[in-house]
């Protein structure tokens, strides 16, 4: 089995996981937004395996780092970006 086809398989059990999460779990008013955030989410993971598809593995690893950093960066100044009252 090829790597993009092992890709592809994580990328389908992910997406549909959350997919089947979101009607499982969420009530109707906030389906929407989650599905909306799943789609992009799920094209994001498309243009990046079409970046390694293409064999521009620089830039598929430039991407995937940057959205590490981004992630990390999110996790450490969650309660500065989105402050909740208490």
């Amino acid at each position: 089995m090829s790597n993009l086809k092992l890709l592809i398989i994580i990328g389908a059990g992910i997406f549909g996981g959350l997919t089947i999460m979101t009607f499982l779990q969420l009530k109707p008013d906030y389906r929407m937004e989650a599905l909306g955030f799943i789609s992009a989410t799920a094209g994001l993971y498309a243009v990046l395996l079409w970046l390694f598809q293409k064999g521009l593995k620089k830039a598929f690893t430039s991407a995937v780092f940057i959205l590490a950093l981004l992630a990390i960066t999110a996790v450490m100044f969650h309660h500065v970006l989105f402050p909740a009252p208490h």
